[in-house]
Formats: structure tokens, C-alpha cells, sequence
């Protein structure tokens, strides 16, 4: 076996960082799949395989497409590097960006949680959703932001160019008096078209947890395995 691992990186709030309910399937490792802790340490990935908020963690897309790429390459073993941060605004996701919840800086933590990773691996892909918060904000600047923050994450961990960064639309399940979720899935779209290596995957037919805010444990494997063949039409494979 290879010992260089491929490496997930998650990133955005709640819904990367996952807040499934775990299922019994969900708490067994999958052989050659790992999730980096706080403590920086490679364990095996059972859900949650976040920490970032305390008693609401829970299932994430991030495990589900790792099992698939698990699948792609049987001799390698798969690393994920869970960074997502609930309740964060792409603000927090700038360069010294503070969460507006704790004394988390999120894209300053997920850099050295990625290069602490890096050392024993290569990133493969950047999954990435966000924006719930930017929605209720009416952000008419997230495309601007969020070409930023691709930039800065690709700039820093010394991404490859060919290293896809895949973006997920807005749970359409929101409110749209609550949520301007079309301003944000707009935006997101047409950064996907301009930068190089983007990804997007629909959330057409998913599921909410009866919070309207958070999608459901099937849901978000479903949502980890449309992250996946995004992933595989970049790659082309």
C-alpha cells in the first residue's frame, strides 16, 4: 500500500460539519479511511468525525464521499481533514476571520489542520458548503468573498491546479423569507464558472431534519456521494 494518504479537506458551517443523526453504520470504521482530531492525531473516520460545536455534531457529507474515493483507490488510505465550523459567515473564512461564536478562526485553523495533514499526504479536494448565514445577511458581495477565499485556500496549502474545489448549492428546503438563498446560489455559481477546477452539486430532492436549516442523515450521504461524482467529472474518470 502507498503510504502517502489522499486528502479530503471540509470546509464552510453546518452542513459540511454535519449535524446528521449517526446511524449504526455510521460508528463502524471504514477500512483505510481516517479523520484528523483536535489533538491533530489520525483516527479511524466514525461519525461525527467533526468537533467543532459540542452535543450538536453529527453526520457530515465528508465521510460518505471518502468512502467512494476509498473505493476509486483500494491501495491508498484516505484522510479527512474536518474544518467546517457551524454558524460561520464567509467572513470567519478570511484571512484572520474570527467565528462570531468562539475564539475559532476558521480559515486560519483549517490552514494548520491542512498543512499538519499535508505532511502525510497530498489534498485531493476541497468540499465545500456554506453560505446559510451570507443568505440571511442578504450578502450581495459573496461572489467577491468567495473568490477570495477559494484563492487564499489554493494560494496557502500550494493546491495543485487540478485540485478540484467543490462547491454545494443552498438546502432549498430555506426559507425564502428568512433566506436570500438565490443571491447566494447565484453567486456561487458564477464563481464556479469563473475560477479554473470548480465544482457545484445540487441539493434538488433532499432532505431537511425538521429544522428546516439542516439536511437529514440520508440526505447528507446522498449530498457526500453528489460531492463525489462532481469530483470524479473534474478528474475525469
Amino acid at each position: 500500500m502507498n503510504d502517502e494518504m489522499l486528502l479530503i479537506l471540509l470546509a464552510g458551517q453546518s452542513n459540511m460539519a454535519g449535524r446528521g443523526e449517526p446511524e449504526a453504520d455510521d460508528l463502524i470504521p471504514v477500512e483505510n479511511v481516517y479523520a484528523l482530531n483536535e489533538n491533530m492525531k489520525w483516527v479511524p473516520a466514525i461519525e461525527p468525525v467533526t468537533f467543532d460545536r459540542e452535543n450538536i455534531r453529527g453526520v457530515s457529507p465528508g465521510r460518505t464521499f471518502a468512502k467512494y474515493i476509498s473505493k476509486l483507490f483500494p491501495d491508498r488510505k484516505i484522510g479527512i481533514i474536518p474544518a467546517a465550523v457551524g454558524g460561520t459567515p464567509i467572513s470567519s473564512w478570511k484571512i484572520n476571520g474570527k467565528d462570531i461564536h468562539s475564539d475559532k478562526h476558521p480559515y486560519d485553523d483549517a490552514v494548520i489542520m491542512a498543512k499538519n495533514a499535508q505532511r502525510y499526504g497530498r489534498i485531493i479536494a476541497v468540499l465545500w458548503h456554506q453560505g446559510e448565514n451570507d443568505a440571511a445577511q442578504k450578502n450581495t458581495e459573496y461572489a467577491k468573498d468567495l473568490t477570495e477565499v477559494v484563492n487564499n485556500f489554493r494560494k496557502d496549502l500550494d493546491l495543485a491546479p487540478d485540485v478540484p474545489f467543490i462547491c454545494g448549492e443552498l438546502g432549498r428546503f430555506l426559507s425564502t423569507e428568512t433566506f436570500a438563498r438565490e443571491l447566494i446560489n447565484q453567486a456561487t455559481q458564477n464563481v464556479v464558472k469563473t475560477l479554473p477546477c470548480m465544482g457545484y452539486v445540487t441539493t434538488e430532492n433532499l432532505t431537511d431534519k425538521g429544522d428546516a436549516l439542516h439536511f437529514n442523515t440520508q440526505s447528507q450521504k446522498i449530498l457526500g456521494e453528489r460531492y463525489f461524482k462532481e469530483f470524479c467529472r473534474l478528474k475525469k474518470i
